[in-house]
């Protein structure tokens, strides 16, 4: 059963002060990881158009709009209000299940976000829809097995929505036009780096190809 988008963002309202304190006072050690790791492939993001899901208070946002134009979304309007006032990137109050442009953007990332999204199926196809073909998918997401493990032994420390992500599964439900260039397994978590590759138009196959695929059809 989907929990409503209105109890999330009040979920989430709540946690603006644990955000806070665990982001920005403390400097979360795993955005330094994440950090480290952009700059190693900060290439592929340069001036591009990047949307950040479940951006929070907005720390790591700011640190990518010193080479890159990002936009920060969280279902949370307090954290956004909060995220504009003390950071420089752009930051839109909304759930990534609600977001829309009229411009697809050049990379998507979701940091420590996908798991808390309800629907994988929905997230699939909302990426395909926001992405760039050509454009980068970059992910970092808790061990599924770490996940369950919480679930059973410590669901106190579970957010609202917090689902085991399955990240072999995942990455065989982007499709073949999703192309792994980059994943690094540390500590608890997976981070991986898609392209998004153009999927050839039927007019732009050769003719052999032409009659293989209607053989097949």
């Amino acid at each position: 059963m989907m929990i409503p988008l209105k109890e999330i963002e009040e979920y989430y309202d709540g946690r603006l002060e644990m955000d806070f304190c665990a982001n920005v006072r403390d400097n979360n050690p795993r955005h330094e990881y994440v950090k480290k790791s952009l700059e190693t492939v900060k290439s592929l993001f340069e001036g591009k158009r990047v949307l950040s899901v479940g951006c929070g208070v907005g720390v790591l946002e700011d640190y990518m709009a010193n080479f890159c134009l990002v936009t920060g979304i969280d279902i949370s309007g307090k954290k956004i209000e909060y995220a504009k006032e003390h950071f420089g990137a752009e930051y839109i109050h909304s759930s990534f299940e609600e977001f829309t442009t009229e411009s697809p953007y050049d990379a998507i990332c979701f940091i420590d976000a996908l798991e808390h999204i309800q629907d994988q199926e929905m997230i699939i196809k909302k990426i395909d829809e926001l992405l760039l073909d050509g454009g980068v998918l970059l992910m970092n997401i808790p061990r599924k097995s770490i996940i369950e493990k919480w679930h059973k032994e410590e669901s106190e420390i579970l957010q609202i929505v917090d689902r085991p992500v399955d990240v072999d599964e995942l990455v065989e439900s982007m499709g073949l036009h999703y192309h792994t260039v980059y994943r690094d397994e540390y500590y608890l978590y997976t981070m991986i780096l898609m392209i998004k590759a153009k999927v050839p138009e039927y007019g732009e196959l050769t003719d052999k190809e032409k009659g293989h695929m209607e053989g097949i059809e």
